[in-house]
């Protein structure tokens, strides 16, 4: 079921080719359609809260924003589909508004730098944040581009960075409390989300867009599964290199690898995984331990099995308790908050 007012499609289906193992790559039209009789098995959010789409840059349009290529690796499962974002944006979910608790957060999907999947760690996180009154942004980020990032920040740095000071904009507007306003992401979007935290400013109050004003550093931050370090003896290859390039400068490794950017407005952190995760828990453990050694807050929520990015569905104890552990640990936030 889509949100209701959820009509940012454009008018025309574009273009499908099939590429081998079972990929299906398309420009998105209004009803999703890959084909005339393929129909996409996606799961969007299944609420229905008010929604909007925010295109992140003034320089976007709706029509551009809501133009995506899909990459179908296993038609029948939901969980498989991959967007490919060609302009970045926002996609706004709300509460009913006797139900808002007046605080934000960014939802920051993963797909190792190459794509997004916006099922698992997306949407559903969207559906549960809603449901127990927040208000959500989900972030369609860009991938890089060694030779368009401007001063070498990689574009999905840059989205990410804009998309905290669009929604610390917009707060007033949605009825958030701009000092409530969080992030969290899913193993790539982890590093997003800790990049938040690493390269956040206060804003400048002389910016000439309005929306540079505004600090983009989160005010708590939910990492599940993440992705820290580019240090090649923790992280793989790939994903390495979706950020930064196939041989990246060394400079560029350092300057990315999270838990050396431990600074003193570091947000309150919760960090949840489970130890037989296979992209390395060795990138948590290591970020959990610069925040201690700075002296600020951090928890963790640390299972033994589950694997890499383990969401909200088909768990089964003690995974089922995080859920409820995550909006605990987010309540909290709100009394220790200046």
């Amino acid at each position: 079921m889509k949100p209701r007012n959820f009509t940012p499609f454009c008018s025309s289906f574009r273009a499908a080719v099939v590429f081998g193992a079972g990929a299906v790559f398309a420009v998105l039209g209004p009803d999703r359609v890959l084909a005339d009789s393929h129909r996409i098995p996606e799961q969007e959010a299944k609420l229905e809260p008010s929604s909007s789409i925010l295109p992140l840059w003034p320089q976007d349009d709706l029509a551009a924003v809501t133009r995506e290529i899909i990459v179908l690796d296993k038609p029948d499962d939901p969980n498989a589909i991959k967007r490919v974002i060609l302009r970045p944006s926002l996609v706004i979910y709300q509460p009913r508004r006797d139900q808002s608790n007046h605080k934000g957060i960014l939802v920051v999907p993963g797909g190792a730098y190459r794509r997004l999947y916006l099922t698992r760690g997306g949407y559903d996180f969207a559906d549960f944040l809603v449901a127990h009154g927040y208000t959500v942004a989900l972030l369609k980020y860009r991938m890089s581009n060694p030779a368009q990032s401007g001063a070498g920040t990689p574009l999905p740095i840059v989205d990410a960075l804009r998309a905290v000071r669009l929604l610390r904009s917009r707060a007033a507007a949605l009825g958030v409390d701009p000092h409530r306003i969080g992030v969290v992401g899913t193993s790539a979007g982890g590093h997003l989300a800790a990049g938040c935290a690493a390269f956040g400013d206060d804003g400048d109050p002389y910016a000439a867009d309005s929306i540079g004003r505004f600090s983009s550093r989160p005010d708590f931050l939910i990492l599940h599964s993440p992705v820290i370090s580019m240090d090649p003896a923790i992280m793989g290859q790939p994903i390495r290199a979706g950020l930064l390039g196939e041989n990246p400068d060394p400079r560029m490794v350092e300057r990315y690898s999270l838990e050396k950017r431990v600074g003193r407005k570091w947000p309150p952190t919760l960090v949840v995984l489970a130890r037989d995760d296979r992209l390395s828990p060795v990138n948590s453990y290591r970020l959990i331990s610069a925040i201690k050694q700075a002296g600020l807050p951090v928890d963790s929520l640390i299972y033994d099995h589950g694997g890499h990015a383990f969401a909200l569905a088909n768990l089964r104890p003690p995974l089922t308790e995080w859920p409820q552990k995550w909006l605990d640990w987010m309540q909290a936030q709100a009394g220790a908050l200046p």
